[in-house]
């Protein structure tokens, strides 16, 4: 399959005068959220961990994963990006995504063709910057706990590795 720069693809999404419902509110609750203070952040250079989150048709899942995510990095402090890669989505999931990224410099959206979860996978993967790469999908159900034993692997290895 050939790499696909999701910067150049051209997917017609249709335009929105006025925001939903569901945009709305969770732009209301974005705003609470980063209200609190809980989850401030300084920008740093290197990137620890980068999750990518393939998305189809995920609009009324995808809030909840984001911010649980967010919460679980910044509590562990845990440096990160995290990459929503749409896979041309009929629904709200790329307004969402736009949303979040407009919300917080550590989240990006990539706009995908609909070609189907590995190949949004591979997108996000090829556009991670951090040292360690994961994904998750946008329901949730990886807990994020067992994120935490995963990197401590992944640390331990890679320090291995360069001894």
């Amino acid at each position: 399959m050939p790499l696909i720069n999701p910067k150049t693809v051209a997917v017609p999404r249709p335009t929105q005068e006025t925001p939903s419902p569901f945009i709305e509110e969770t732009r209301s609750i974005l705003g609470r959220f980063y209200a609190s203070g809980e989850f401030n952040y300084v920008l740093r250079q290197k990137i620890d961990l980068s999750i990518v989150i393939p998305a189809y048709n995920e609009q009324a899942r995808l809030p909840g994963t984001v911010l649980e995510t967010i919460r679980w990095c910044t509590t562990q402090n845990v440096t990160f990006e995290l990459i929503i890669a749409d896979d041309g989505s009929r629904d709200e999931t790329l307004a969402l995504g736009r949303l979040f990224e407009e919300s917080d410099t550590r989240i990006r959206i990539l706009a995908c063709p609909h070609l189907g979860k590995g190949a949004a996978v591979r997108i996000g993967m090829l556009e991670a910057k951090g040292r360690f790469v994961m994904f998750m999908d946008a329901d949730g159900a990886t807990p994020l706990n067992e994120f935490h034993k995963l990197l401590a692997a992944m640390r331990r290895v890679t320090t291995w590795q360069s001894v």
